[in-house]
């Protein structure tokens, strides 16, 4: 589907999330345990998380780690970088601060307190902080920067053949070239819907 300002450039995550919290509000965009959140309101808390990371001052292209929270404060997360053109990868907290990659992230994003005197550039993800976070105004327009063939969409772990785990970042051409091979492998047409289990981390 493509954007009705420009018909030759595709919607982004966020313009499709909008495009349904406009046309059906009430439909249920996010199941996280017993809780369930309407495009309406995936849509508003999506763009109130996104003016809480242009805080940061963080520029297209960066790399950012994320701590897994929840299915739903982590995609609101991992989807406001998004919308700023910034690359992310997900660790899980037993993962802790000593990363091999985390010398290499320009912020990261952790449940931790790791203190003032950490030289890692980083803010600590507390129940206090994700509810101040919503609590911004939301960005009206999503205009973040378009995500090119050779920019950085996603960085994935992968221990290829060799077994030793490392970084691989994949640009926006990659991405696009695995999921369409995806949705050939899987039968997927512009009318299939896919129901998502564990989430995008």
């Amino acid at each position: 589907m493509t954007s009705s300002d420009d018909p030759t450039q595709l919607l982004s995550t966020a313009g499709y999330i909008a495009l349904h919290a406009g046309n059906r509000p009430n439909a249920v965009a996010v199941i996280d345990g017993e809780r369930q959140f309407t495009f309406a309101k995936f849509d508003d808390a999506l763009r109130r998380m996104t003016r809480a990371l242009q805080g940061f001052g963080l520029e297209p292209g960066s790399f950012v780690a994320v701590e897994w929270t929840t299915l739903y404060s982590h995609w609101l997360i991992l989807l406001a970088f998004e919308n700023l053109g910034i690359a992310t990868i997900t660790y899980l907290r037993g993962d802790g601060r000593k990363q091999p990659y985390f010398d290499r992230m320009d912020f990261v994003l952790t449940t931790q307190d790791w203190g003032p005197e950490s030289e890692i550039a980083h803010c600590q993800l507390t129940r206090d902080w994700f509810e101040a976070a919503l609590s911004h105004d939301p960005v009206e327009v999503i205009s973040g920067p378009a995500i090119g063939p050779e920019m950085p969409h996603q960085i994935v772990h992968t221990s290829g053949t060799t077994g030793t785990s490392k970084l691989m970042v994949r640009t926006g051409a990659n991405h696009e070239f695995l999921t369409a091979g995806f949705a050939v492998d899987c039968g997927l047409t512009q009318q299939s819907r896919y129901l998502v289990t564990m989430g995008w981390a």
